[in-house]
């Protein structure tokens, strides 16, 4: 708590003193629950995380031994297709297939194959046999 405001500045407890109100940043309001803030010199905005470049547009856990959907976010399901092989399908389209998907999991080589603005395919290694690995985990940016 400031002990002096006048004409000098605002002065606190342990004797520093503000003398411009170019030395600090007012407090930004809240942002809403799933928002990020974000200031431009002059205001605090709040916007949509999801709207963020740096935010996952979808993502999931899947458990392909036990062939289930642990948990999920912008991802209608993944069927298995094949021993090692899967397809997950987006809740909502991409805008286009050139989305960066990122894996990892349990198992020694995870990686995406073919792209469509509705779904991509996943195929699982050890060495160059296909297999069911306990997790697959993956996240998409666009």
């Amino acid at each position: 708590m400031p002990t002096t405001i006048d004409s000098a500045g605002i002065t606190f407890n342990d004797a520093s003193t503000i003398t411009s109100a170019n030395t600090f940043i007012a407090k930004p309001a809240s942002p809403s629950n799933g928002q990020v803030l974000s200031y431009n010199g002059s205001t605090w905005t709040g916007a949509a995380l999801s709207d963020s470049p740096a935010a996952a547009k979808a993502w999931f856990e899947y458990d392909a031994v036990a062939n289930v959907l642990q948990n999920d976010y912008g991802i209608s399901g993944v069927t298995r297709t094949a021993t090692g092989r899967f397809t997950a399908t987006f809740d909502t389209p991409a805008p286009n297939i050139y989305y960066c998907v990122v894996t990892g999991g349990s198992d020694q080589k995870l990686e995406t194959t073919t792209r469509t603005v509705n779904d991509f395919n996943i195929t699982s290694l050890t060495g160059t046999t296909y297999n069911n690995p306990t997790y697959v985990d993956i996240a998409v940016f666009y």
